[in-house]
């Protein structure tokens, strides 16, 4: 493949880019994050490699991942959520697609669900709906999937 290949991580503390020319030399380059907006670090991240690293080598491919989202779940720092569903779907988040993924660890305990089993209506909060995220027919994919996003979507966006 011709052309520059760049990876970006957009963390918490800290944005990463790390380039790879064609030829196979690597220059990376780090900046502050930017919780206000999260894109402006990515921007100013891009604009120190070219200063780093000028070059007229085109693009041939930009990546990026947000380490934000990752560790909003992981920490527990996501926004206080909740999941409107019918009552037959109510425990579709704790039964999950198998009871034990681990069937050689007979002490193996699921984590909890980001959103606890299913409370009073909350008024002004960020919504997220199913057919939006996830379009599709999966019994546990499409409200896991939207819970996370309802989850991860107010910290992201900050």
């Amino acid at each position: 493949m011709t052309g520059i290949r760049i990876a970006g991580d957009i963390g918490g503390t800290f944005t990463d880019i790390a380039c790879l020319h064609s030829d196979g030399r690597r220059v990376t380059h780090k900046v502050a994050s930017t919780p206000h907006n999260y894109a402006a670090a990515i921007v100013d991240t891009m604009a120190g490699l070219a200063a780093d690293d000028p070059s007229d080598e085109p693009y041939a491919e930009i990546r990026h991942a947000l380490t934000v989202a990752t560790n909003a779940i992981l920490e527990g720092k996501g926004a206080k959520s909740a999941l409107s569903t019918k009552r037959s779907f109510r425990d579709v988040l704790e039964l999950r697609r198998i009871r034990v993924p681990h069937l050689n660890e007979p002490l193996y305990e699921k984590p909890g669900p980001l959103v606890p089993r299913l409370r009073a209506a909350l008024p002004d909060r960020f919504i997220s709906v199913s057919h939006e995220v996830l379009p599709g027919i999966r019994e546990y994919e499409r409200p896991s999937t939207s819970v996370a996003n309802a989850y991860i979507g107010p910290p992201v966006a900050r």
